[in-house]
């Protein structure tokens, strides 16, 4: 059992470290948000928000988790489709 099925909001959560001025803080927050799976669509702002992090690190992961949320980051596609230009983010 992933840790967002014993706990709704956890994605949600560590979402909000997704905004934190720390990088490494930011970082920590998408290797949390990876530990914890499941799909949260509360979680898809701080995502968007990401992908136009100074940090490459910060910017790869959050494509890659609003690809995990699947139809969850429908509202991302926009943001996404413009992170296809960072040829870090591939």
């Amino acid at each position: 059992v992933k840790a967002a099925e014993a706990e709704p909001g956890a994605l949600a959560a560590v979402s909000a470290l997704l905004r934190d001025p720390s990088e490494g803080v930011r970082r920590s927050a998408f290797q949390a948000a990876c530990a914890v799976g499941g799909s949260d669509g509360a979680s898809v702002p701080g995502l968007v928000d990401a992908l136009k992090d100074g940090d490459a690190a910060v910017r790869q992961h959050a494509a890659g988790m609003l690809k995990l949320l699947g139809a969850e980051a429908a509202g991302a596609a926009p943001a996404l489709v413009g992170a296809l230009a960072d040829a870090k983010v591939k």
